[in-house]
């Protein structure tokens, strides 16, 4: 294959990891700055629109559990960058991808159910547990963090998808 072909090849194996390493990091970005203590779109996310509210909700041992995780889980996204899995040793590359899978499953499994979730009780078909929800708490997950989380684990499975290695 000429050079142009195989540039074109690189790029269409790196931008899904690049992509889903981005979401997952920008993701992450808001939960470490809720944790610190700031509270712009915090009212999206839980019932109660209070910084201290939700601190009782989740505890900052929980909040600073989940930026670990969702860091470590963006960056496997970076795994299936051709220039990135050159330079792992084989069983790094293979122990980063089978996390990637699992990561890539639970985040868009979780964002598809939530979605739906809040979209139900958005329509009213279902109440929501655990206080009192605000309109602007159920749209934000409807339309944004849930979705977010849906997007994330498909891009994430699509970077796993584009970037295996071909059968011999």
């Amino acid at each position: 294959m000429g050079r142009y072909g195989e540039s074109v090849e690189r790029r269409a194996k790196t931008w899904p990891g690049v992509v889903a390493c981005l979401l997952g990091l920008s993701f992450t970005g808001f939960n470490l700055y809720w944790a610190l203590g700031h509270n712009w779109l915090v009212d999206t996310v839980f019932p109660t629109a209070s910084l201290d509210e939700v601190g009782a909700i989740l505890p900052p041992a929980v909040q600073w559990a989940a930026i670990v995780l969702k860091t470590g889980a963006a960056l496997l996204g970076l795994a299936t960058v051709p220039a990135v899995a050159r330079v792992l040793p084989g069983w790094a590359l293979a122990v980063a991808r089978g996390l990637g899978w699992t990561a890539a499953a639970v985040i868009a499994a979780w964002g598809l159910t939530q979605t739906v979730w809040f979209a139900l009780a958005k329509a009213g078909a279902l109440e929501l547990p655990g206080g009192e929800w605000t309109s602007r708490s159920i749209n934000g997950h409807v339309f944004l963090w849930d979705p977010w989380f849906l997007v994330w684990g498909a891009v994430l499975g699509y970077a796993l998808i584009a970037s295996r290695r071909p059968r011999r």
